[in-house]
């Protein structure tokens, strides 16, 4: 369901009762929250009750902490979360979320402002089987973000960054090696291949390398990304 200004979350929890089965479930631009300051328990409990739920999708929606925390105590399979544009929620609550959702593989987290480079870093913990993840006009982001990325998250195949402060920031004993290939010609996209990564471990007190598999990068910062590659 698509630009839904005028849907309550009445009407959309009872349709979801009568369709318990379902396995993805997407509406947009849903704001009704805004006006009644609160997300109801009614529409809460409807989204936990899709026990097989593994695609939640909420674009520019008015969310809150309480939803995202009650959608962890349901241990939902989420593979794909999409909350871009999303706003009146914090880091807490897709913190809570995300430790409840263990075979997440795909993240839009688009616009998130309050998200910082630590932000990144303690979440990767619960990402271990993340194949994507979509951090754009994150603006907080920097070098040490798109690195905990790269280090905790061995299945990322597609990591966007457009609007980041990606290229500002130390290295942290990271050394990246990138192919840089031309422009997307419709929409002027960077796109890089990291080759491989050289680091140092205070486990082992050594310099480690191993071949990353990220394998596209969205940039929007092309003037900064000297500063990353080497």
């Amino acid at each position: 369901m698509f630009d839904c200004p005028f849907l309550t979350r009445a009407g959309m929890a009872s349709a979801i009762h009568q369709r318990s089965s379902l396995n993805s479930f997407s509406v947009r631009n849903f704001i009704e929250a805004i006006e009644t300051n609160k997300v109801t328990s009614y529409f809460v409990d409807s989204l936990g009750s899709l026990k097989g739920l593994t695609c939640l999708d909420l674009s520019f929606s008015c969310i809150s902490d309480y939803l995202l925390c009650s959608l962890a105590l349901d241990t939902l399979p989420l593979t794909k979360l999409v909350l871009h544009g999303c706003f009146d929620y914090t880091y807490y609550g897709i913190y809570r979320l995300l430790s409840k959702s263990p075979f997440l593989q795909h993240l839009y987290l688009q616009d998130a402002m309050f998200l910082n480079d630590q932000h990144i870093n303690e979440l990767c913990a619960f990402l271990g089987d993340l194949v994507s993840i979509n951090v754009n006009g994150c603006d907080k982001l920097t070098n040490a973000a798109f690195f905990a990325l790269l280090r905790n998250c061995p299945l990322l195949s597609e990591i966007h960054m457009e609007s980041t402060q990606l290229g500002i920031g130390s290295r942290s004993s990271l050394d990246l090696v990138v192919l840089v290939f031309p422009p997307v010609q419709r929409t002027g996209e960077q796109r890089f291949f990291v080759a491989s990564t050289n680091y140092y471990s205070e486990r082992t007190n050594k310099i480690q390398t191993y071949n990353a598999v990220v394998r596209q990068i969205g940039l929007c910062c092309h003037h900064k990304i000297k500063d990353v590659i080497v």
